[in-house]
């Protein structure tokens, strides 16, 4: 059977269903559909009944049949043949160039498998699947009819062949990718755990420190400077419960700030209490650090000054709420029940609030005090709108 003359809406329909498959081979991630989508074009473009991917197993001297068309079940996937000369398959990848064999009886350039004798086959054309690296396998087509394969049939054989090594080449490299990601992962939690560890050594320190100077002007300073790196711990300690190297749930990450920063500072429940809501949101550890900080600074503002005697009547209360006010803004607002302060007068002798400022605008939020809370004996409270989170 020849077909050796060009058929203009022949060749139309085969470079049709050739940008179909390089549409999906951008779009599918699975291997395995891809390689069975291009047996079935391929055999339909060439008019038969059978094809297959041929997969060069490691080692390079056995081929698995890796996808198919047309064959007996319980070939696919588990049919092994020889990658030399006694396959079709393993003759293409030794001479490096596409193979056509008009009738396989008559071959000579290579044995034929039982299993094509099995399914009657007469003729076959084979092309490489090659890639940047070693060949992957080949695509083979297979009629059972005598068939006179021509250049054209190659070339559009070659097409599919090239489109699958680009894929294949593309998952390998998502693959490799996929791969330095999750060491770099694992990597980023185990420094992640080594600095939650420090610094709760770091924190246990200073804790010594602090019983061993006794009340006194050394023994706040080193308290607050306990409060930040018990701030950063927190941090770190809400990365590594919560599985991640980004991102940190705000509520539980705020709640346990400030409830192990009260501790830190010896606070009983009885004598401070914590007001606490915070809507559902999560924030990168560039937002969370400079939001703890500053929330740090509050509450330890708030320790000295506002309870740092007998406290208000019935004991003192610290007030956190975290509101969304957009998709990619919330505000937060801080507040004690304390006798409050000037805060104009304030910055001028503490550097609390001046820190404030700073971490603040490393939000690229918004700070307001409340000036006039003070005045009214109120206690203190500040808002701070922040853009994203």
């Amino acid at each position: 059977m020849s077909d050796n003359s060009f058929d203009h809406e022949r060749w139309i329909r085969r470079q049709s269903a050739l940008a179909e498959f390089g549409r999906q081979a951008l779009l599918v991630d699975d291997l395995d559909a891809l390689l069975h989508e291009a047996v079935v074009l391929a055999a339909q473009g060439l008019g038969v009944g059978r094809a297959k991917v041929m997969e060069r197993l490691p080692g390079g001297d056995r081929l698995l049949m890796r996808a198919a068309v047309g064959w007996q079940p319980g070939l696919e996937g588990v049919l092994v043949v020889d990658a030399g000369s006694r396959s079709s398959g393993g003759y293409t990848l030794a001479t490096g160039t596409p193979v056509i064999a008009d009738d396989i009886e008559t071959e000579t350039r290579f044995d034929v498998p039982q299993f094509l004798r099995e399914h009657g086959i007469r003729s076959l054309i084979n092309v490489i699947i090659q890639g940047r690296g070693d060949p992957f396998g080949v695509l083979e087509v297979d009629s059972d009819e005598r068939r006179n394969f021509n250049q054209e049939d190659v070339d559009f054989l070659q097409s599919y062949a090239n489109i699958l090594a680009a894929a294949i080449e593309r998952r390998s490299s998502n693959e490799a990718l996929s791969r330095l990601a999750e060491e770099r992962a694992v990597l980023l939690r185990e420094l992640q755990h080594r600095v939650k560890n420090n610094l709760q050594i770091i924190t246990s320190l200073l804790n010594m420190q602090i019983r061993r100077v006794g009340a006194g002007e050394v023994e706040s300073q080193l308290r607050i400077i306990g409060s930040r790196v018990e701030t950063l711990r927190v941090v770190h300690d809400s990365l590594f419960e919560a599985g991640s190297v980004e991102r940190i749930g705000l509520p539980r990450y705020l709640r346990t700030l400030c409830e192990s920063l009260l501790a830190f500072h010896g606070v009983r429940a009885e004598d401070v209490t914590l007001d606490f809501a915070a809507d559902d949101a999560d924030a990168g550890v560039d937002t969370t650090v400079p939001l703890g900080l500053l929330i740090n600074e509050f509450i330890v503002n708030s320790l000295q000054h506002a309870f740092s005697g007998s406290g208000p009547e019935g004991g003192g209360r610290i007030a956190l709420r975290l509101d969304r006010t957009a998709p990619d803004g919330a505000r937060l607002t801080l507040s004690d029940d304390g006798p409050g302060f000037d805060r104009v007068k304030a910055s001028r002798v503490g550097t609390g609030l001046q820190i404030m400022d700073v971490l603040a605008a490393q939000l690229g939020g918004r700070l307001a005090w409340d000036g006039e809370a003070w005045r009214k004996k109120e206690g203190a409270r500040l808002v701070l709108d922040l853009p994203v989170l």
